[in-house]
């Protein structure tokens, strides 16, 4: 598994001729990028020298110690980031030991710790996730890594952010943070949805308290339903795709129009996303006429009510907008230069801990 992570300089990118077409090298050059990697053990794997180890145990050694990594030498850890936002956001847990069969509540403590049963069985932080439940000795490990993969994407970001609001905060007016994928978080880690909504929160107002400027951040959403809704919505029989809307056109669709039209609901129930998502979605016909399916980040207490699409809900939206203007590349349909770039590292192994913050910040 590799997570990586791309700063790209706008000011060097803009400064490229638009009639001329820039060596791969150009792009090298005007990026920094750092790389999270990790070996994960899958079903019938168990480490070499410990007695009675099970795969599953070792799956939930290598968590903890992949969020035990840092992206920068001198910022906290992933590991540190969850167990911040859990504390801060008073995280309760209610959830079963993960060992098989112990009947205790497991308890939520940093680091490493035994069990309080009798067989003092080793526990960890990272346990508090709950992917060991998606770790099926029958079937595959595949679902609980891709859930491990997902959540460290958000820790990953949520740990930059930290890192830029609470040590370079001047940088925050002219950078704006984007996530592969929508902001939303799903399956046994989504207990953590609050936590990460607070966050946000608190770092928003950080921000401003020490910059004067709220956070630019948000996801997009590459496929699923929002994109298929989008590409009919933006549809004319006698013109074809991309002809309803004119270019730069923006839509913020509220709870209603969501169940409507995109997820239809049978009967009233909670609004979409409440229970996974910390991102509002905006549907943005690009300068060129790509579409984009954003997820804004919910960053102050309006942005809660996914009833509300007041413009106060989605966070500096304007600049997010001009973001994917100018970001966006034709090497896809509907691609984003850093998504594209971020994927191009993530393929290719780098060394683990490169700290790209200092270098983005121009730091030895």
């Amino acid at each position: 598994m590799t997570a990586s992570v791309v700063a790209i300089k706008l000011e060097e990118l803009q400064a490229i001729p638009k009639d001329k077409i820039p060596s791969p090298r150009v792009f090298r050059e005007m990026e920094d990028v750092a790389a999270l990697e990790a070996v994960l053990p899958g079903l019938g794997v168990v480490r070499k020298g410990v007695d009675d180890d099970t795969a599953l145990n070792f799956f939930r050694q290598a968590t903890f110690d992949t969020l035990s990594s840092s992206i920068a030498k001198d910022h906290e850890t992933l590991l540190e980031t969850l167990h911040d936002i859990c504390i801060k956001a008073g995280f309760q847990t209610n959830i079963d030991c993960p060992m098989s069969d112990c009947d205790r509540k497991f308890i939520h403590r940093p680091g490493s710790y035994p069990c309080q049963c009798e067989r003092r069985e080793q526990l960890f932080e990272t346990d508090i996730l709950r992917l060991h439940e998606y770790f099926d000795d029958g079937h595959s490990a595949g679902e609980a890594l891709n859930r491990l993969m997902s959540t460290i994407e958000i820790l990953v970001l949520l740990n930059v952010l930290r890192f830029f609001v609470n040590k370079a905060p001047t940088y925050l007016a002219s950078s704006v943070f984007v996530l592969d994928g929508p902001l939303a978080i799903f399956g046994t880690p989504a207990s953590l949805l609050g936590s990460i909504r607070k966050e946000l929160k608190s770092l928003n107002q950080i921000a401003m308290d020490k910059a004067g400027t709220e956070i630019a951040l948000f996801g997009l959403e590459k496929s699923g339903r929002f994109k298929e809704h989008w590409q009919q919505l933006d549809w004319q029989d006698n013109q074809g795709p991309r002809s309803g809307f004119p270019e730069k056109t923006v839509i913020v669709p509220d709870d209603e129009y969501i169940s409507t039209y995109v997820k239809p609901r049978n009967k009233p129930g909670k609004p979409f996303g409440e229970d996974t998502h910390f991102g509002r979605i905006v549907l943005y016909k690009t300068n060129r006429g790509k579409h984009a399916v954003i997820h804004t980040a919910m960053l102050n207490e309006l942005s809660d009510n996914f009833r509300d699409n007041s413009a106060r809900c989605y966070v500096r939206l304007g600049d997010i907008l001009d973001t994917v203007d100018q970001m966006a590349t034709y090497m896809y349909d509907d691609a984003l230069i850093p998504i594209v770039r971020a994927h191009a590292h993530a393929a290719i192994p780098l060394k683990q801990g490169a700290d790209i913050i200092s270098t983005l910040l121009g730091e030895s």
